[in-house]
């Protein structure tokens, strides 16, 4: 392909590419110079940075740079202008992961070196921009700014709860929590260890909520469950039909059943409406103090429902049946066959 070159004015050629090379290099074409490209005059200079052609030559534009130079410059000066810009963005996503992790217990110190890591990047940009002096000053100056402050959080926190701790109301607020917790796990442990389990032996002697005076040591001879529940517990509640079914199917065969409910004296009523009206016919042992009940603490209960299945020699047997496992228990206790 050839192309016409205009020169002060006048037209010459055509040229190929070739020829075009050799006339820049000896100085008889310049960059100001004109050429015919798609029916139009362009410049030398645009048309080389539109096609990329590579012409090395000597001689220099008006800023003092060969062709292949400028070009060179422009697009480092492009490159380094991204460069900054990358760095403050990054600096500022840094910066704000650091500002956040600096609150999260166990990798809170994982801050200072993240903010460290922004501040340096973000002060490498900083560099660029004002070394090159292209766009990026505003990206960079905000990432500088917020890696200096998250560098500074992790000092500023630490502070904050130094001067917590030292604060006597503070103090006093641990040591009751402390106190508290410690208490309550010692409830834990000692209810645990109280706790009954198979082959042990468990002595019951109470005055029933209809009055009665119930001794499990009478029932010497009889299967027993012993059922520890409440008229607020929904999994209590839930599991009654089959605690009532194993009654019904099996107390004429010597199958008895001894609840202790921990309600609330308050709601002494509401428990002897609610004995009534599910057809619950077996004593219950009832003093009104909830979790403090006398017998659910003798017998480490923390947790209801809470059952004890006691065999006929007198003997836990079996613990916290759920659904059919329960008369399927009771029937062998029993000494009934089983399907």
């Amino acid at each position: 392909m050839k192309y016409w070159i205009s020169k002060n004015g006048q037209k010459s050629g055509p040229y190929t590419m070739d020829q075009i090379r050799k006339n820049f290099k000896e100085g008889t074409i310049l960059l100001t110079d004109y050429i015919y490209k798609d029916k139009e005059w362009i410049s030398l200079n645009r048309f080389i940075e539109d096609r990329k052609v590579a012409i090395k030559s000597p001689q220099q534009n008006v800023h003092g740079a060969t062709v292949t130079e400028e070009l060179k410059v422009k697009k480092s000066s492009s490159e380094e202008s991204q460069a900054a810009l990358v760095l403050g963005i990054i600096s500022i996503v840094l910066a704000l992961v650091t500002a956040a992790i600096s609150w999260i217990p166990f990798i809170g110190f994982l801050a200072l070196p993240l903010g460290v890591i922004a501040l340096i990047l973000a002060i490498i940009g900083l560099i660029i921009v004002l070394v090159t002096k292209k766009r990026g000053m505003l990206v960079v100056v905000i990432g500088l700014v917020f890696s200096l402050i998250s560098c500074l959080l992790p000092f500023i926190m630490t502070q904050v709860f130094i001067d917590a701790v030292d604060d006597p109301e503070f103090q006093k607020a641990i040591s009751e929590w402390a106190e508290e917790v410690d208490a309550e796990l010692n409830k834990l442990d000692a209810g645990e260890l109280n706790r009954p389990g198979v082959g042990e032996v468990m002595e019951l002697k109470f005055t029933s909520l209809a009055g009665k005076e119930i001794d499990l040591a009478d029932m010497k001879g009889k299967v027993v469950l012993i059922d520890c529940w409440a008229t607020w517990c929904g999994p209590c509640i839930a599991e009654l039909p089959n605690v009532r079914k194993a009654y019904e199917d099996y107390h004429d065969k010597g199958f008895e059943i001894i609840g202790i409910s921990l309600d609330k004296a308050k709601d002494e009523a509401k428990l002897k409406s609610f004995v009534k009206d599910k057809n619950m016919p077996w004593p219950q042992a009832f003093d009104g103090k909830g979790w403090d009940n006398v017998l659910a603490k003798q017998y480490g209960i923390t947790s209801i429902p809470a059952t004890f299945l006691v065999g006929k020699e007198g003997k836990i047997v079996s613990t916290n049946l759920r659904g059919p496992a329960l008369s399927s228990a009771v029937k062998k206790e029993l000494g009934l066959s089983i399907p």
